[in-house]
């Protein structure tokens, strides 16, 4: 009990107030909902301010902040440069209390998001020194691919594993916790060397999950559930797996050797060093796997989505794997 009471991570929330972090850029269209949700949060009283960083410059973004400074214990903060990892790091400075929950503006949150956050953090503090808990997060299902890749990442050969979409049925240990959907402790993020200012555009929680995981664990729960609104088109969504791949390659985790989206890759190159006449072997089986896969996410979901999952899944991991592939060779942390 004593040596819990000496270690700063060791902390149980109960009712202290959170720091809620937004970093947004142009996101006049959005950053209503977000805010929206955060007023009808179910521990609304333990919200103990919204530190809003604005990066770049939006006339409208800053129309829509301000007129939530009545509704919301609202305090922004503007850089006229569009740098997510130096904008998160300022933000991290600037908190005034010791948790910080993450989200973005292109998001929609659950009423009781904080809520299960916080108390995930308080029944597993006592069995873990935690730095981190957080959730999943999901695709607005407007249009067919939204749906589709929703229920692509409900499977293993979907979501990877990944912690910005594995849907575990219990807390579990992961590598890193999305900002999108997380609870961090102040401290531990300090201790750990704060958000990279070198990750420009992406991978600024990958990197600082390589960092934190020293300050204490870091739990992925099944719940809340985050509606990310990232991806107006699926060419766009295809784009964010390739940069997400390269990141990954970058910080040579435990996940990018054993990933199921390297496959592709991994499977071409193998059947290159074979036989002319197996040479179609191993990229076949895979196929068969894809199509496996589909068929029997079709009878646990009984979706007819399921059978066009194959040519999701083809697509997703063939764009994370050039993304790996990419990061493998590049010496770019701007990303």
């Amino acid at each position: 009990m004593l040596l819990m009471k000496q270690n700063e991570n060791f902390l149980k929330i109960n009712s202290s107030k959170v720091t809620v972090a937004l970093v947004c850029y142009q996101e006049k269209e959005n950053l209503r909902f977000v805010l929206e949700d955060l007023k009808r949060q179910s521990l609304f009283a333990q919200i103990g301010e919204v530190l809003l960083f604005q990066n770049g410059t939006c006339k409208k973004t800053k129309e829509t902040a301000q007129s939530f400074l009545n509704k919301l214990p609202l305090r922004i903060l503007s850089s006229p440069d569009n740098n997510l990892g130096l904008a998160r790091s300022k933000v991290v400075q600037e908190a005034k209390y010791k948790w910080i929950a993450w989200t973005d503006c292109d998001c929609r949150l659950p009423e009781h998001w904080l809520e299960s956050l916080t108390a995930q953090w308080d029944s597993n503090f006592q069995q873990e020194k935690l730095s981190a808990v957080g959730g999943p997060n999901r695709l607005p299902e407007k249009q067919l691919w939204q749906k589709a890749t929703n229920l692509s990442f409900n499977f293993a050969i979907g979501h990877g594993w990944s912690a910005q979409t594995w849907m575990p049925k219990q807390a579990v240990k992961t590598y890193h916790i999305p900002t999108t959907n997380g609870l961090f402790l102040k401290a531990a993020i300090l201790q750990a060397g704060n958000f990279s200012p070198k990750r420009q555009f992406t991978g600024e929680d990958l990197d600082l999950g390589h960092k934190i995981k020293k300050q204490g664990a870091m739990l992925l729960l099944p719940q809340p559930i985050v509606i990310n609104n990232y991806a107006d088109t699926y060419w766009e969504n295809l784009k964010r797996f390739f940069i997400f791949g390269k990141a990954q390659a970058q910080r040579k985790s435990f996940l990018f050797y054993v990933s199921m989206p390297f496959f592709p890759v991994m499977l071409f190159c193998i059947s290159l060093s074979l036989f002319w006449k197996i040479f179609l072997l191993a990229p076949f089986s895979y196929l068969m796997l894809l199509f496996f896969y589909s068929f029997f996410a079709f009878l646990k979901t009984h979706k007819k989505t399921a059978f066009i999952l194959p040519v999701f899944w083809l697509a997703q991991h063939t764009c994370y794997s050039l993304g790996e592939t990419a990061g493998l060779f590049s010496k770019d942390t701007k990303l």
